[in-house]
């Protein structure tokens, strides 16, 4: 009976070996192939950061744009 579950941990050590390693080609290829270097300029994003930068410089969540119509609350101080 030991045998046996030596063997079946044998099993499963290659199948996580190999689910480790197929991740990590996949990751280093994604790398090769995107370029992460460029900061994300789309979407909310834009305004998240334009918050945060407001709060780290004046201490006011308010934007040149004046009052939003709806703000996610805290996020822009989490960002900040």
């Amino acid at each position: 009976m030991k045998i046996k579950n030596l063997v079946l941990e044998q099993v499963h050590l290659k199948h996580i070996l190999v689910l480790i390693f197929s991740w990590l080609v996949t990751r280093i290829l994604v790398s090769f192939i995107f370029d992460f270097s460029e900061s994300y300029t789309g979407g909310d994003g834009v305004y998240y950061f334009e918050v945060a930068r407001n709060i780290l410089a004046s201490g006011s969540h308010i934007t040149d744009a004046g009052k939003p119509f709806i703000r996610a609350p805290l996020y822009s101080f989490f960002v900040a």
